[in-house]
């Protein structure tokens, strides 16, 4: 009797079982879809270093952006360009990761995601210096009427030079001796005088016109030397040996700002910060991972939690509505028996 009654309970509990088993089904392949969403997303760092721009497209899902830190999905293919500011020019990319180093000289290039990582993007300066032209020097006959013997005439070319300059003139003893100074804006600069040599001195940036005048009373065999200086380094020295009772040297010198370049202290140090810092992403990355991990997990939690209490109350319903099924079925073939 109770064979029976168990059968028949059975089989009008069957539909109601395949309800629950549906939606309980349809929960696990939610929760699970969402695991590899949150599982299959990776944080990708873009900076630079020194005077330029990085900028980045996601051929995958046609976004792009600049420098800063980005989620994007495993295997999504990445277009990275590096834009050099004025006077720089691109040097290499490096690709830093938890497993892995790499760099490359390619601009643009390609990469396909595979972790959490930091593109970086290096310029140098592309500013070279200016070779120093050769100069002439040239004898040529007085044109005043109460000079009788012979000036040289040393005519320099125009010389583009790093700041600070100093350009000295070394010559032979006399008390005959001027310079004078033309410039093209209102810049400073130092000129000093001695009866065997004339210096001049600036640190400004503008165009200056030199013209020195030495003369003698008898004629003088000697050499005459110019050396020029920028940048605090030693350029060249210009030397023209003459026999005559004076000469006269122009020249022009148009003046910029040196480019400054790291040492090897500061290349130390700013790679050590570079490296801190990208261990310091990495490190907020990996949190930031591992928080997101976390919380997915608390959700997915949540809704299992929630599906099995909807499984529980629904298996009770179902018992409990087949368990009155069946009474009523019984009362109804004994009242009718």
């Amino acid at each position: 009797m109770w064979r029976n009654e168990l059968q028949r309970d059975f089989k009008m509990m069957k539909p109601y079982f395949l309800l629950v088993l549906l939606c309980c089904t349809f929960v696990a392949v939610t929760i699970s879809v969402a695991q590899a969403q949150s599982a299959s997303t990776v944080n990708v760092t873009f900076a630079v270093s020194g005077n330029g721009s990085i900028e980045w497209t996601d051929s995958t899902n046609d976004t792009s952006g600049m420098s800063g830190t980005f989620p994007f999905a495993l295997n999504n293919q990445l277009n990275v360009l590096a834009v050099p500011a004025s006077g720089y020019q691109f040097a290499y990319f490096s690709v830093s990761s938890s497993t892995a180093n790499s760099s490359t000289t390619n601009n643009p290039f390609q990469i396909n995601v595979t972790s959490a990582s930091t593109i970086t993007a290096y310029f140098e300066s592309s500013v070279t210096p200016t070779p120093t032209p050769t100069p002439t020097a040239t004898p040529s006959s007085s044109s005043s009427s109460d000079e009788a013997m012979p000036i040289w005439q040393i005519s320099l070319p125009s010389y583009p030079l790093w700041t600070p300059v100093d350009v000295v003139v070394d010559y032979a003893y006399t008390q005959n001796y001027t310079i004078s100074v033309n410039t093209y804006g209102q810049s400073l600069h130092q000129e000093i005088s001695s009866p065997t040599s004339i210096s001049f001195t600036t640190s400004a940036i503008d165009t200056y016109t030199i013209h020195i005048s030495v003369r003698y009373m008898v004629w003088v065999n000697q050499t005459v030397s110019v050396s020029i200086e920028q940048n605090s380094t030693a350029d060249q020295v210009i030397s023209v040996n003459m026999n005559s009772v004076g000469f006269n040297i122009d020249m022009m010198i148009i003046t910029s700002q040196a480019p400054s370049y790291p040492t090897a202290d500061q290349i130390a140090d700013a790679t050590w910060s570079k490296w801190q810092s990208a261990l310091t992403e990495l490190k907020s990355s990996n949190q930031n991972l591992i928080n997101s991990l976390l919380g997915s997990y608390a959700i997915d939690a949540g809704f299992s939690f929630f599906a099995f209490g909807v499984s529980i109350v629904l298996i009770i319903t179902v018992i409990y509505l087949a368990r009155k099924q069946a009474k009523t079925d019984n009362f109804v073939k004994e009242t009718s028996g």
